[in-house]
């Protein structure tokens, strides 16, 4: 096992990193994830299962069972080399925290991968968005608020390299914004954005209190996924289009025109309006895109609504009566209800960088986590557990191998059972059970192993290299 090990550290330092693994950093699993993936969780014995099936079974998950094995083999192997921690050479313990930090982020990517394997994903994860923030409860305070949150949202849309396009902007006569909505596109925009819809409240204490008390006020924030094909039909007979002057500031131009357009779609009653463009053309153009992201958020709703699905925090109902998240400004703190976490540094979080992102990060977590508790009480029975062999049989299956062994007589011998197959440990050539303390061999330059002659050969030369460039040093 030192000898196998230490081939494999010396193979990480010499590269001058981690073989195989993406540049980009995974973060580590949330605490819920990583319960599924702890030993004797129900993820675990699904693995295993994947892992350990039949090709049969494993033809339907190819991806999957190749993946699950892998990360099997993998956490065994960070087990064994844990033992060499404790080992006299100051050496050998070096190489070992450095073949740990190695397993470890092949076991985080292993795990993501299981994820994106196992959770579906949604139709409108890739597409775009129409983004809509409306003021609530609170009156003047709510709409400081929500002009508040709507720059988070354009900060944020910047920080993660989307494109922010405005499409309507009613402000306050003395501050704030009443509702405002904005397009939205990039590279999985609707897949993080789309937890942001719902109900914020916010707690201060507003610039025109005199006697320092707190207000409670709300505003709601509405996500619209825009399909990235427009399969929707619509009837031009079903518009009713109308035009009027904008209002606001801009000129004579908008007050001398009709260059704002509303349209209503009669038989669902949708309307769209748009005069943010001094040009009627295109105020018609953008309506018309609002009136399909509409419509189709309707249907995608209908559609989620007939479907028992436990994962509400990913599309839900996007209900306005629901507060989602509550902005407490005399604690400086951010507490999101739906996953119960807290974030202090409130100024930095409205700044829509990290801070949002980690929030986003871990609501995605959580939803993934609700995907797989349902993915795998639906897979579960799909799960089959094969009986022990009858008595009477005078042979037997070795689980770990697919050859026949010659067993003993039935009276003599217990039900046969499956035994999982065993990992190997730091004690030489002989399995012993877990716990079993490291014995060193007699021989200075011998290491215990259960490894092929093949391999054992090789790393003798390699172990046999580093003695004798120590020998020169000294």
């Amino acid at each position: 096992m030192r000898a196998r090990f230490l081939w494999g550290a010396s193979r990480y330092l010499w590269s001058g990193g981690a073989p195989g693994l993406v540049s980009r950093p995974l973060s580590c699993l949330s605490p819920h994830l990583e319960e599924l993936f702890a030993r004797g969780g129900p993820l675990r014995t699904f693995l295993e299962h994947q892992a350990g099936s039949e090709a049969k079974v494993q033809a339907r998950r190819p991806g999957l069972a190749a993946v699950a094995k892998l990360l099997l083999e993998k956490e065994r192997e960070l087990r064994e080399t844990e033992c060499l921690l404790h080992d006299e050479n100051e050496d050998l313990r070096k190489l070992a925290e450095n073949e740990i930090t190695l397993c470890q982020k092949e076991i985080t990517q292993l795990k993501h991968q299981i994820i994106s394997l196992l959770v579906p994903s949604e139709e409108t994860d890739e597409n775009d968005l129409i983004l809509e923030v409306t003021a609530g409860v609170g009156g003047q305070e709510a709409m400081l608020f929500t002009s508040e949150m709507f720059e988070m949202y354009q900060q944020y849309a910047a920080f993660k390299r989307w494109h922010f396009e405005p499409l309507e902007y009613f402000p306050s006569e003395i501050g704030g914004l009443r509702h405002a909505s904005a397009s939205i596109g990039g590279t999985a925009a609707y897949k993080h954005m789309k937890f942001e819809g719902g109900v914020h409240r916010v707690q201060r204490v507003p610039a025109t209190e005199r006697q320092g008390r707190i207000h409670t006020s709300t505003m709601t924030v509405a996500i619209l996924p825009q399909p990235a094909k427009i399969n929707l039909v619509i009837n031009p007979k079903d518009l009713r289009i109308d035009t009027k002057r904008a209002s606001g500031a801009g000129g004579q131009h908008v007050n001398t025109t009709d260059s704002a357009v509303r349209i209503v779609h009669l038989p669902t009653g949708v309307v769209s309006e748009c005069q943010q463009e001094r040009s009627q053309l295109k105020n018609r153009e953008m309506a018309m895109k609002k009136l399909h992201a509409k419509l189709y958020s309707m249907r995608l709703e209908e559609e989620t609504s007939k479907r028992s699905s436990a994962r509400k925090i990913q599309i839900g109902t996007k209900g306005r009566s629901e507060k989602i998240r509550t902005y407490n400004f005399p604690q400086n703190r951010v507490t999101d209800h739906r996953i119960n976490k807290s974030l202090h540094n409130l100024e930095m979080f409205m700044q829509g960088e990290h801070l949002l992102d980690e929030l986003v990060q871990s609501l995605k977590e959580y939803a993934d986590y609700e995907s797989l508790v349902e993915v795998i009480s639906r897979k579960g029975k799909e799960m089959t557990v094969s009986p022990p062999p009858p008595k009477n049989l005078s042979k037997t299956h070795n689980i770990r191998s697919p050859a026949t062994v010659v067993a003993a007589p039935a009276a003599s011998r217990p039900p046969a059972q499956a035994d999982p197959k065993p990992a190997y440990r730091c004690s030489g050539r002989r399995r012993e059970p877990r716990g079993t303390p490291v014995r060193r061999r007699q021989t200075a330059n011998s290491v215990a192993t259960p490894i092929g002659g093949r391999l054992r050969r090789r790393i003798g030369q390699r172990w046999g290299e580093i003695t004798r460039e120590r020998e020169a040093r000294g």
